[in-house]
């Protein structure tokens, strides 16, 4: 049996026993909790179609990923996971000996149609980890809603128990999500399920003459319409973090500023993205 196979079957969990002897960066803990993920994510609720296939894959491996972050604490292998899908996505070339152009072959929304002779890499690129991505997308747009508890805890329970025992669609999960994000439910799951594009953001920050920092960023390869939030990290020149702003950023340039001084402390620098919480080229 390969060390890399793992099969979960309702009530039952088949998996390699070599993947007990290593530990890769939490990615074997993972694998393991990905397989056990599917008692609810492929059995407990099932994909009504191929287009909602997403349902099982993506959100058995954000459980899994999840798994590490708040089961285990490890948020070291947490961020590791999310550096390690970001480049599965985004790249063009070999991914597991196998040929991806990743997030350009398509939308999380084509499902078993991303399978290809021709780039078989894809179909795990987008399914699993585009997907995945999105779902912690979803999860951060609802802390910063929510002031920082996690509501997407509920959410989960809620679609497990409402669609208990049954087949789901894409629109059965976005319904569900609704309730919890409200007026961007259509936006988000527009831009990041339904579109085939991952934004190229561009960003960099100066100090100006008036005694302000300037911070420039702008937004390529996506609709006219998109819109997100962009978190952003300001170091003091203690190098401590002395504030966290979340902008809402649109398509093209984006242009916002903030005091050179915050409560005495100068500012040294600025960190874009620190957490890795918006997917991006």
């Amino acid at each position: 049996m390969a060390v890399g196979y793992g099969q979960g079957s309702p009530g039952v969990v088949h998996l390699s026993e070599s993947t007990f002897d290593r530990s890769r960066k939490g990615e074997d803990d993972k694998f393991r909790a990905h397989e056990v993920a599917h008692q609810w994510w492929g059995h407990l609720v099932g994909p009504a179609t191929y287009r909602d296939i997403w349902l099982s894959e993506g959100l058995a491996e954000y459980s899994a990923a999840l798994y590490l972050l708040l089961g285990k604490n490890d948020d070291k292998a947490f961020q590791h996971v999310l550096r390690e899908w970001r480049k599965k996505i985004v790249q063009r070339g070999m991914m597991g000996g196998r040929k991806s152009v990743g997030f350009r072959a398509g939308s999380i929304w084509l499902g078993y149609r991303l399978k290809s002779e021709l780039s078989p890499g894809d179909y795990e690129a987008i399914i699993y980890y585009k997907a995945a991505y999105m779902l912690h997308m979803l999860r951060y747009e609802l802390r910063q809603q929510a002031g920082g508890n996690d509501s997407f805890r509920q959410l989960l329970s809620e679609f497990a128990h409402k669609y208990a025992n049954r087949l789901v669609t894409t629109g059965d999960f976005i319904a569900t999500a609704g309730q919890f994000l409200h007026e961007r439910t259509d936006q988000f799951f527009k831009q990041w399920l339904y579109d085939w594009r991952v934004p190229k953001i561009k960003k960099r920050w100066r100090r100006s003459d008036n005694g302000y920092i300037d911070v420039l960023i702008r937004v390529e390869g996506v609709g006219d319409d998109f819109f997100t939030p962009y978190p952003v990290e300001i170091i003091g020149d203690d190098d401590a973090v002395i504030a966290r702003e979340v902008y809402m950023i649109k398509n093209g340039e984006n242009h916002f500023k903030f005091d050179a001084i915050i409560n005495g402390t100068r500012i040294a620098k600025v960190n874009f993205n620190p957490r890795l919480d918006i997917l991006e080229q």
